[in-house]
């Protein structure tokens, strides 16, 4: 049965008729060349370090129209492919990398989404060679190929359903251009199943996108992830693609073993810099209720405002103390956009490690008696572990040598002074602490709540908040009033601070 043509196909296609320009910008010499040796995709991912955001310069596309204002002014065919079409592109690409995006992914097909090899050629030219650029673009030749390396890309996309993935791989590979290959659905994985066995290193993407009506669901993602996996090994370098809108989409895939997710659409509609650093998780403040034992409450924990909760698992002597079993039923129940945190103490390495295949948490909260467990974490815990440390216990001096001395690969510090007990923080130290340790992302606990997070937040300015008795009437039941009012009062830093 033949192929049901898509919009891919139709762009395909239209793509052929600038193929003669771009082969005769190259003979000519009509584009810079950039001798550059960039930093590929592939080096960049890193499964323990979680997503890496790819930002993507998007002036327009076919199922949201034109995103950014544009350069429409070209008078010939050559200028519509060698001129940027970005006005201001200096400041986009700069807002990109300082909100945290670790590589920048630059459209270059003209008509339907208003870009230009122009841009890739500036994005190059302003970005350092640490930071891997793709080419992305509808390749069908040779010739855009070799445009885009002449442009100083480091990666360019093969789109798996309008060529021969083989072939065009081997093209990319001989202009040291690393393939993201991309794929849609079970025939495109299917067809890239000959690249497993080549000597072509390779990112796999999954795109989200429905290529009949254009609308995305992470459906493809879930469906692909493990069969990918499967065929190219737990190793292989995987992102997902198109339609992820916020912090909480990157929570929901950050469970899927994926490396990466490219974003551009959101990127291009807000302020730059400030939805790139809330993609990858450095817009503060950082929002943990912690001590929840029930699903029911988690119902109004709203989207963006409530970044994680916490479970207490394995301390008795808690009267928040769920099972293990409780806790794993709590998570599945949990919505996807918030972090899942385990909350336990007197654990070794291996209970912990236990825990975290049991009830596989985003988080692992462990009150330690000594440090010596941090300084041995396996790289299945790196960017997991919340370590707390009892600041009233040590005092500011030790307390400031203790988080200094602690690995980068710990995910955040939590200054506590009471394991739930509701007793205040002492602020004038949390301030010194926080200015002396600002390498780590210090989390405030200690007799915080509505009357007071306002307050605190802007007297100390930590990386988060983490609240618990004082959201309850009941010890060891939130409750729904004060947990509103709690974020009422949330809400108005979240304001503040973007």
């Amino acid at each position: 049965m033949a192929r049901i043509m898509t919009i891919l196909d139709e762009i395909a296609r239209s793509r052929q008729q600038d193929v003669p320009l771009i082969r005769e910008i190259l003979n000519n010499g009509l584009l810079a060349a950039q001798t550059q040796n960039r930093q590929k995709l592939s080096s960049m991912l890193d499964y323990e370090l979680g997503i890496s955001v790819i930002s993507e310069l998007k002036p327009g596309s076919p199922s949201k129209g034109q995103l950014i204002k544009i350069d429409s002014t070209m008078t010939t065919d050559l200028k519509r492919i060698t001129t940027p079409t970005v006005k201001n592109i200096r400041e986009k690409v700069i807002a990109m990398i300082d909100g945290g995006a670790r590589a920048i992914s630059v459209l270059t097909e003209p008509i339907r989404f208003s870009a230009s090899f122009g841009n890739l050629l500036k994005v190059c030219e302003l970005i350092g060679e640490n930071v891997p650029i793709l080419l992305k673009d509808f390749i069908i030749s040779e010739e855009q190929i070799r445009l885009g390396k002449l442009c100083g890309a480091s990666n360019a996309l093969l789109i798996a359903s309008i060529c021969d993935p083989l072939r065009l791989a081997k093209i990319m590979k001989k202009h040291d251009l690393e393939p993201l290959v991309e794929i849609h659905d079970e025939s495109d994985l299917d067809r890239i199943k000959v690249l497993k066995d080549s000597d072509i290193k390779i990112v796999i993407g999954i795109n989200n996108r429905n290529l009949k009506d254009l609308s995305t669901s992470f459906i493809p993602t879930y469906k692909l992830i493990s069969e990918v996996h499967k065929i190219f090994g737990n190793t292989q370098p995987v992102i997902t693609e198109s339609g992820i809108s916020d912090r909480g989409d990157i929570i929901e895939l950050s469970r899927l073993d994926v490396n990466g997710a490219l974003v551009g659409t959101i990127i291009m509609k807000s302020n730059i810099k400030n939805k790139v650093k809330e993609l990858v998780g450095n817009s503060q403040p950082f929002i943990k209720i912690c001590g929840v034992t029930d699903s029911d409450i988690l119902t109004i924990f709203p989207r963006n405002i409530v970044t994680a909760f916490g479970v207490i698992v394995d301390v008795p002597t808690s009267p928040r103390n769920i099972t293990t079993s409780e806790a794993k039923d709590l998570f599945e129940k949990s919505p996807k956009y918030l972090q899942r945190t385990i909350v336990t103490k007197g654990k070794t390495i291996d209970e912990v490690l236990k825990l975290n295949e049991m009830i596989k948490p985003d988080l692992i909260q462990v009150h330690l008696k000594n440090y010596a467990f941090v300084e041995q974490l396996p790289k299945k815990l790196y960017k997991k572990l919340l370590v707390p440390i009892k600041m009233n216990t040590l005092g500011v001096e030790k307390t400031i040598k203790t988080i200094n001395s602690l690995p980068p690969s710990v995910f955040g510090i939590v200054l506590d002074s009471s394991e739930g007990s509701g007793q205040l923080i002492d602020l004038n130290h949390a301030k010194q602490i926080v200015k002396s340790c600002k390498k780590y992302k210090i989390i405030l606990a200690g007799g915080i709540s509505e009357r007071n997070v306002n307050y605190i937040y802007n007297e100390v300015q930590p990386f988060g908040i983490d609240v618990s008795s004082s959201l309850e009437e009941n010890k060891g039941k939130k409750s729904p009033a004060l947990v509103q009012n709690y974020i009422h009062k949330i809400k108005k830093i979240k304001k503040s601070y973007f």
